[in-house]
């Protein structure tokens, strides 16, 4: 998981490089990936507050993220099919694994698309987008937490 995360951080730093005029259409893709909630945000508060105090469920975390069955793509199936703890973790969150890496997809490239905005560039029409900038910009400090939440728990992993 953590290398998904840290993809996606490289990702945005890609491309946004450029600083184009608008927003490049793969980062209005993640911050348009699910919509923004303070409910979802307690949803992954709670699941970063569950691996983070549960070893075992930190441990199949770990594992997830050197598995070689392990994509974008197949988050979701990888997890519900392999790792129990963890998948128990997602479900106590009210939290879907997949819902997961949207959010993760959404909280980084909606913080670079807020950016974008704040400096007067075009952010395009998508209306989810529009709805995260907007939810971003009113809830930044909690987003902020959100997303170091997410690091912390990178930085704190037991296979490194």
């Amino acid at each position: 998981m953590k290398h998904i995360i840290r993809l996606a951080f490289t990702f945005f730093t890609f491309a946004l490089a450029p600083l184009q005029a608008q927003l490049p259409d793969q980062v209005e893709k993640m911050a348009g990936g699910i919509p923004l909630t303070t409910a979802l945000l307690d949803s992954l508060d709670a699941f970063v507050k569950t691996v983070g105090s549960d070893p075992a469920v930190r441990a199949e975390m770990d594992a997830s993220g050197k598995d070689p069955a392990m994509t974008a793509d197949k988050f979701g199936e990888v997890i519900n099919s392999k790792y129990p703890k963890l998948a128990a973790a997602f479900k106590s969150a009210g939290l879907a694994p997949d819902d997961f890496m949207k959010a993760n997809g959404a909280l980084v490239g909606t913080a670079g698309a807020a950016e974008i905005a704040n400096a007067g560039m075009n952010t395009g029409t998508d209306k989810t987008v529009q709805a995260n900038i907007a939810f971003f910009k009113a809830n930044k400090d909690r987003c902020t937490a959100t997303m170091t939440s997410f690091e912390n728990l990178d930085k704190s992993s037991t296979t490194k």
